[in-house]
């Protein structure tokens, strides 16, 4: 049996139709690997590279193509990837967020794993910190949109405030743009 994360469909293997961003991906792709490992059968590693129209349209710094980021298929992945597209019936597919982290709280080294043995640059180690990502890159303050708006830097240093009057944690802020009022 096969266990493959369906990030978005249709899914070619060296490309995939626009999708979640890189968060809402971990959901299938962890609910994928738990499965994987409970029943000891195989994780095939999803189709990572996207085109999105957005991000293009917009002219962002960070296209969110996802190819740059993930190492690419080996051979016995890419015969595993034809296997599931052959033997679809032998397939379990895992896509969307579902529960959200209820039914894979537990499951949070493997998704840390795969993501440590499959990014092509290796993640900083923040262990024992607060990572908050200040999201800039996809919004602006003139955006006319009703649909999305950029949040104040003054939330965000407020929240930090409250949740360090709580705990004693160093926070690390991370931003994709300049952070500013």
């Amino acid at each position: 049996m096969y266990h493959y994360p369906l990030l978005s469909s249709p899914d070619i293997g060296f490309i995939r139709a626009p999708g979640p961003g890189l968060g809402n991906l971990l959901f299938p792709i962890t609910r994928a690997l738990q499965a994987a490992k409970i029943k000891e059968e195989i994780f095939v590693p999803p189709t990572m590279f996207n085109l999105k129209i957005g991000p293009l349209v917009r002219q962002e710094k960070n296209l969110r193509f996802y190819n740059k980021e993930f190492k690419k298929r080996s051979f016995r992945e890419w015969m595993n990837f034809v296997r599931i597209n052959i033997y679809r019936n032998k397939v379990t597919f895992y896509s969307g967020e579902q529960n959200l982290f209820h039914d894979i709280k537990e499951s949070r080294f493997l998704i840390k794993n795969w993501l440590f043995s499959n990014s092509i640059e290796k993640p900083i180690n923040i262990a024992g910190k607060i990572a908050v990502h200040i999201r800039r890159g996809d919004f602006s303050k003139s955006n006319k949109s009703d649909l999305s708006f950029q949040i104040p830097t003054p939330w965000y240093l407020d929240a930090v405030d409250r949740l360090l009057s709580k705990i004693d944690m160093e926070v690390i802020l991370f931003s994709d743009a300049k952070v500013s009022d």
